[in-house]
């Protein structure tokens, strides 16, 4: 999973300010991560631990969105960390959309795929494999029980380069009902 994440928050916010061009009702932010304070100049400060990577609020609805992206075939159920399945069931709990959204980036076929996963349906996968004694999910078992994004190119405001990014309309428009 190492150096696969940054590129897909890239591009997830990306995504999230080409939506908000032409759906001007929703906010977002992207929670700042652990390693961002530890950089150059940090000091003994250590901020509280992220609940998910971004958080948005549309037409309503909270979303909370814990990115991950993996080059390999396995997703190792060690990388979404319990304060992280914490924080997107509690989101759920309280009414709002907990999910995932994982990246697959296989460079041998220069193929990268996304999907978003709903907190409750990643558990009931986990919880199979962990009776079985697995460490980790094939990608593909995810990718089944998710959502895809198509992968856009957009020209964001302010900006004439193209530059990829994921569609979140199959997210913000879907039936809410069965995510919250």
């Amino acid at each position: 999973m190492t150096g696969t994440g940054k590129p897909l928050e890239s591009e997830l916010s990306r995504g999230l300010r080409f939506y908000e061009q032409s759906h001007h009702d929703i906010w977002y932010m992207r929670w700042p991560d652990f390693q961002d304070f530890r950089g150059a100049g940090a000091t003994k400060y250590i901020p509280p631990k992220a609940p998910s990577d971004f958080v948005a609020l549309y037409k309503g609805h909270f979303y909370g969105v814990e990115c991950k992206s993996t080059r390999s075939k396995r997703f190792v159920m060690t990388w979404l960390k319990d304060h992280q399945k914490v924080s997107l069931i509690k989101i759920k709990k309280a009414g709002g959309v907990g999910v995932i959204l994982l990246s697959t980036r296989d460079r041998q076929r220069a193929k990268v795929r996304c999907a978003f996963i709903d907190i409750d349906d990643y558990l009931n996968l986990e919880a199979v494999h962990i009776i079985k004694g697995k460490a980790s999910i094939d990608v593909e078992e995810l990718m089944r029980i998710g959502v895809k994004l198509p992968r856009l190119l957009v020209a964001l405001e302010g900006n004439k380069t193209k530059q990829v990014a994921w569609d979140l309309s199959p997210l913000f428009n879907s039936p809410i009902s069965k995510y919250v």
